[in-house]
């Protein structure tokens, strides 16, 4: 996978993960339980309990300074948190929504593709969404006993908000 940091630590049965980086830099990474996605209406619903988005950032005063690393090493140990994550919580899936105006959601989206593609050589699996406004994706064991359910899902509740008209 790369050289990741070795300094991972979590926390509540793994639901919080911190690293921190050679410039002493503190990363947090957290899995919420999904609840804009997956509708209460949604027939699927009793998967809800199953997926968690990953969103991740810089803890402290540089948050508001620090543009981020391009560092390889940042982006392997979150790569690193996920799979452990998803190896810890084999039943589960894991979404990520890029949001921010349309532009930087597009190119934080592609980051993301070229972060997650190493999961191909896994038994984790892509599914990416990238057109809308909040392109997104779910991460999911190959494994995972509700596997076509869970990407059923998602594949309807992405498309459920891709139809949606603003209010005029």
């Amino acid at each position: 996978m790369g050289k990741h940091y070795n300094n991972v630590v979590y926390f509540d049965r793994r639901s919080e993960y911190g690293f921190v980086t050679e410039h002493d830099v503190v990363y947090k990474v957290v899995f919420a339980k999904e609840g804009n996605l997956f509708l209460e209406e949604n027939e699927l619903n009793p998967l809800t309990d199953r997926v968690y988005q990953v969103g991740f950032f810089i803890v402290g005063e540089l948050a508001t300074n620090f543009k981020g690393s391009k560092g390889e090493a940042i982006r392997d140990t979150i790569k690193h948190i996920i799979q452990d994550y998803l190896n810890y919580y084999p039943d589960r899936a894991v979404t990520y929504v890029c949001l921010d105006d349309e532009i930087s959601a597009k190119a934080r989206y592609k980051l993301f593709q070229k972060w997650f593609g190493y999961f191909e050589q896994t038994d984790i699996e892509q599914h990416a969404y990238p057109s809308g406004k909040y392109p997104s994706g779910m991460l999911v064991k190959k494994t995972n006993p509700d596997y076509q359910q869970l990407v059923d899902a998602y594949q309807k509740a992405v498309d459920f908000y891709e139809n949606i008209k603003p209010e005029t």
